[in-house]
């Protein structure tokens, strides 16, 4: 319903990116003034620790904490992540195909899917990372997008992440 369609996704499942305790260090005037920690204990039971360490220039422990807590929110479970696209150009409308070129580095875009056809419709924000045409016999010309998936991001004047009410203004995960 709506959108461009893609012939392939390669995605990929599992704990790469995963961080189910996440100390973030702050600073007070002139050294480290201490570190916020915070975990996720059903996660670390499911899966064990995947900790990591966030260095920042934060000054406070409130502010430390709510970074650790927002990270291990997003990142304490293993999930689908959608690592490149391709689509069939010569599938396409002239308009969709005009649509689909035009996408550049860095544009952010909504990919909807449901993996094996099975369950209800995964959506993900993602940035373009690269882009490779392709042209062959057989589909003549294709175009494949390779994405990373795009976390609480404010950018100015953007359709869906230029909203402040749906956005985290200061985390960039």
């Amino acid at each position: 319903t709506g959108g461009i369609s893609f012939w392939e996704i390669a995605v990929e499942y599992g704990v790469e990116e995963m961080n189910n305790q996440l100390a973030v260090t702050y600073y007070g005037s002139t050294a480290i003034a201490g570190t916020a920690i915070a975990s996720d204990a059903a996660s670390i039971n499911a899966y064990g620790t995947f900790d990591r360490t966030i260095d920042t220039l934060l000054a406070n422990s409130d502010d430390a904490l709510e970074l650790a807590d927002f990270q291990v929110g997003i990142y304490a479970e293993p999930r689908f992540r959608v690592d490149k696209i391709t689509v069939d150009l010569d599938m396409l409308s002239t308009i969709d195909q005009q649509t689909t070129l035009g996408l550049e580095l860095g544009d952010v875009v909504t990919v909807k899917w449901t993996p094996n056809n099975v369950g209800d419709a995964l959506e993900q924000v993602v940035s373009i990372d690269s882009i490779e045409f392709t042209a062959t016999p057989s589909p003549s010309r294709s175009i494949s997008f390779t994405l990373s998936e795009t976390t609480a991001a404010f950018i100015l004047d953007d359709a869906l992440l230029g909203k402040l009410d749906s956005n985290s203004l200061g985390f960039w995960a």
